[in-house]
């Protein structure tokens, strides 16, 4: 849903599905306020460029593991990008 990835007026100027009209205000509005545009430009690519990176989503998937796996047992890289050193022990998961 772009409704989760972009905002309002904050990242993005959103206008309501197959409504030709409020495409049209959209359209004036971003055509009359270049700072606006450019804010909006400058706040897209910064959630981009922090938020949708590989990291990012490889974090996203990490946490939500965690939370469905217990807690900390779920190995990870360190910031270097070197494997996690394992104790060889295996967690059992019902």
């Amino acid at each position: 849903q772009i409704g989760e990835v972009l905002r309002h007026d904050e990242s993005a100027w959103l206008v309501k599905p197959g409504d030709s009209g409020d495409l049209a205000e959209g359209l004036r509005v971003l055509i009359d306020d270049t700072e606006r545009r450019r804010r909006l430009g400058r706040a897209a690519r910064l959630d981009a460029a922090t938020s949708y990176t590989w990291r990012a989503h490889t974090e996203r998937i990490i946490a939500k593991l965690r939370e469905r796996c217990g807690g900390d047992s779920i190995p990870v890289a360190a910031e270097d990008g070197s494997s996690p050193k394992s104790d060889g022990a295996r967690r059992q998961h019902p």
